[in-house]
């Protein structure tokens, strides 16, 4: 025997189920976008950093360090 309770439950499982999946969904999407901009930034800065490295160890000095060559 149904009662009216286990018939709106049902028809809330039923109609919230494909909201529900739909917001679980965009939060994992939300996070991979993030993870990917977090990648991207570390990718940026490690190769800043070998481009730099390899600068200075090329011979190639910053326009800081020929200002400190010449002490007044």
């Amino acid at each position: 025997m149904h009662t009216v309770m286990e018939e709106r439950l049902k028809m809330e499982r039923h109609c919230y189920s494909p909201i529900r999946k739909e917001e679980e969904l965009q939060v994992k999407i939300q996070k991979r976008k993030d993870s990917g901009r977090d990648a991207r930034k570390a990718a940026a800065a490690l190769r800043t950093a070998q481009l730099l490295d390899a600068l200075l160890s090329s011979g190639y000095a910053l326009e800081e360090d020929k200002d400190d060559e010449h002490d007044y």
